[in-house]
């Protein structure tokens, strides 16, 4: 649905925003969404063109909320599950519900910790620029920016989680031939004891933010605990329909929940939804049999 916002329909530099350059945008981060309209299935090339018509993201946009490729939300790559890590030492397939394949390779699977960690870190660069390098406290990082326990474990924790970003490699196919995307989350971290941090983001990263990106309520994120919530969290930002349907047995499978049996799936899935419309995160749901129908 790329023609949604046609260059005809783009805004002029004359409504820009502030001296930034920045046009005044959508006013919420759900409208942001619907304008992206990042459900469209597009080549590299036509996303290309589309990004031309995009009205940038406001900066304080980015202040209050987290950012990522939807195709990167709406699949098995963030893992909503606990207990051992499986290892992907060669290309592995994980779902996804868009016509994009998703391939990981990794020392260890990555799970919502690691996208928490992954998403506070992007933030810490973008509103005005997103760059490569960010340096920081791992005792503050971990209290002030993660929301966790301030706590050596917590420390250690992340670290593990700057190693598992340091060595995944993502490959997202395209239906077309030789179109496709390759993420390398952070291509390099110091870590030196009693002083910063340094983490650098891989390159694919920064140019993603040169194309449109779902945005999710960075409060409500880091207040909900990492785990299947979390995922629905990202999952439903990254689809644009005021009303969504889905069957429970895909949402099994994109979570990374694929070895639950699908009534055991079912009840934490319920638990979980009821838990986000107790939270104001999402308006109501209903299950049908296998459907499951959001109202946002």
């Amino acid at each position: 649905m790329l023609s949604n916002l046609s260059p005809s329909r783009a805004p002029s530099a004359s409504a820009a925003g502030s001296s930034l350059g920045y046009f005044a945008g959508p006013a919420s981060i759900a409208a942001l969404n619907v304008m992206l309209d990042q459900d469209a299935e597009a080549s590299p090339t036509e996303r290309l063109a589309f990004n031309s018509t995009l009205i940038p993201v406001p900066p304080k946009l980015y202040k209050t909320s987290f950012a990522l490729e939807p195709v990167l939300l709406r699949s098995a790559l963030f893992k909503a599950t606990t207990g051992p890590r499986a290892a992907c030492r060669e290309w592995t397939q994980v779902a996804s519900d868009c016509s994009r394949q998703i391939f990981l390779k990794s020392d260890e699977e990555l799970r919502q910790d690691d996208q928490r960690v992954l998403l506070t870190l992007i933030r810490q660069r973008i509103g005005m620029h997103v760059t490569n390098t960010i340096t920081f406290v791992p005792r503050i990082f971990v209290r002030e920016v993660l929301q966790w326990a301030d706590c050596g474990d917590s420390v250690a924790k992340l670290k593990a989680s700057l190693i598992r970003l340091f060595s995944a490699q993502i490959r997202v196919d395209y239906e077309r031939p030789n179109d496709g995307d390759f993420h390398h989350f952070i291509s390099d971290i110091s870590f030196t004891k009693g002083a910063e941090w340094e983490v650098t983001l891989g390159n694919s990263i920064v140019q993603s933010f040169q194309r449109h990106q779902t945005a999710i309520s960075g409060e409500r994120r880091l207040a909900t605990k990492d785990g299947l919530g979390s995922w629905l969290l990202g999952y439903l930002a990254a689809t644009y329909e005021h009303t969504h349907s889905v069957s429970t047995g895909a949402l099994r499978e994109l979570s990374g929940h694929g070895t639950y049996s699908q009534k055991d799936f079912n009840r934490k899935l319920r638990g979980e939804l009821e838990a986000l419309v107790g939270a104001g995160a999402l308006n109501s749901f209903s299950m049908h049999g296998a459907l499951l129908e959001i109202k946002k």
